[in-house]
């Protein structure tokens, strides 16, 4: 089944067209690379999927089979569709709950956030896949691995089932990188989906499905 398909997507900027008529089918389940050089489109067809860009007149896109218009990427997370990208969207000063949570904090009757559920909310996601994070930690204060993995658990507290990559592995280490797949198994062994945006044929061959 495919969880995400695209048919007929343009964009354009003023006279320079970015996009020209794609059309991609996303399987659930897997994980599917966009391969391409820098300048060829893949980060503008990302942000049509997570609601930043709005496609050109006579493009569709079908979520779960069903005909939708993403309008926005609040719309995008409340379908699914976490996005990570590139540069990271972290408050330094703030700890790693705080930029988990940031925006949907669990509140009591009383309006207090409850720091307790979101911690242990966090910490059940780490174990089941194995992120390994200290939620008490500030971001100022990890790596930069450290922090990629942040970003995805944000996505995963949204209940992401489809988690867009955008170049993920620019910024990070050899070591690094090695990590970063086994991240990418475990995503992909409890059912999500991951579209990886890259330049890099070698990535693909060791992570992609398609």
């Amino acid at each position: 089944m495919n969880i995400l398909e695209l048919k007929n997507i343009s964009k354009s900027f003023g006279n320079f067209k970015a996009n020209s008529n794609i059309n991609l089918a996303i399987k659930t389940g897997e994980v599917h690379a966009i391969l391409g050089e820098n300048g060829a489109g893949k980060s503008t067809l990302m942000k049509i999927i997570f609601g930043l860009y709005q496609p050109d007149l006579g493009g569709e896109i079908y979520l779960r089979g069903e005909k939708t218009k993403i309008t926005s990427p609040r719309f995008a997370i409340s379908k699914g569709i976490g996005m990570v990208h590139q540069h990271f969207m972290l408050v330094k000063p703030f700890t790693v709950l705080q930029n988990i949570i940031l925006g949907i904090e669990p509140k009591n009757i009383f309006g207090i956030v409850n720091y307790q559920k979101a911690k242990e909310d966090v910490l059940k996601i780490s174990t089941t896949y194995n992120f390994q994070i200290d939620p008490d930690q500030l971001i100022e204060n990890i790596s930069v691995g450290m922090q990629q993995r942040v970003e995805i658990i944000k996505t995963l507290y949204r209940n992401a089932e489809l988690i867009i990559l955008d170049e993920p592995t620019a910024v990070l280490t050899p070591a690094e990188i090695i990590e970063f797949y086994k991240i990418i198994e475990n995503l992909k062994a409890q059912g999500k989906t991951i579209l990886i945006i890259t330049h890099k044929l070698h990535e693909i061959k060791e992570i992609a499905d398609r």
